[in-house]
């Protein structure tokens, strides 16, 4: 069985859970609202062997990278999180890890402070510093762009985060 690489979750009814059984439903969220998620988890609480199940937890998850979606997460949270992964994908994962799952935080990264991605610190260097000076070639090749990016990154101006692939997304942290 192959994970997902959308996200979904498995929402489990507690009451079933607590008397020794299992009875849950795995749930798609792309496009989905929480008051979607809401009704798909309500439908899977009505069909419970439990009368009168009233409670959820979420007891799996996929398809959400850098997302800390809980047990107890907020159908609210899981389907913001699942329109910032549409809309920006890795790169919201990405921000993810530096933000810590605040949401405000991460969709501020996303739409404010995301300079690209890039496959070195060097390469994000070499391009920054092209497009603020005219350094002409002759004196580029003394210029050490390396140590320059690992400058930036060791200062606070910016972080960054290696993709699965290999490639550096570059966040501005003024």
């Amino acid at each position: 069985m192959t994970m997902s690489t959308e996200p979904r979750i498995y929402a489990a009814c507690l009451a079933a859970y607590n008397a020794g059984r299992i009875h849950g439903v795995w749930i798609d969220c792309d496009g989905k609202s929480a008051e979607e998620l809401a009704e798909e988890v309500a439908a899977m609480l009505a069909s419970s062997p439990v009368p009168s199940a009233e409670e959820y937890a979420i007891h799996d998850r996929e398809g959400f990278g850098g997302f800390d979606v809980g047990e107890f997460t907020a159908l609210s949270d899981v389907a913001e999180v699942t329109s910032l992964l549409e809309e920006y994908g890795d790169i919201a994962r990405a921000a993810a890890t530096l933000a810590l799952n605040d949401l405000d935080q991460v969709r501020a990264l996303c739409e404010d402070k995301y300079l690209g991605t890039w496959s070195s610190l060097e390469e994000y260097a070499e391009n920054l510093l092209e497009g603020q000076i005219n350094l002409p070639s002759e004196l580029a090749c003394y210029f050490d762009f390396e140590a320059f990016g690992r400058d930036l990154e060791l200062s606070g101006d910016i972080s960054t985060v290696e993709g699965a692939d290999g490639q550096l997304q570059v966040f501005d942290n003024h």
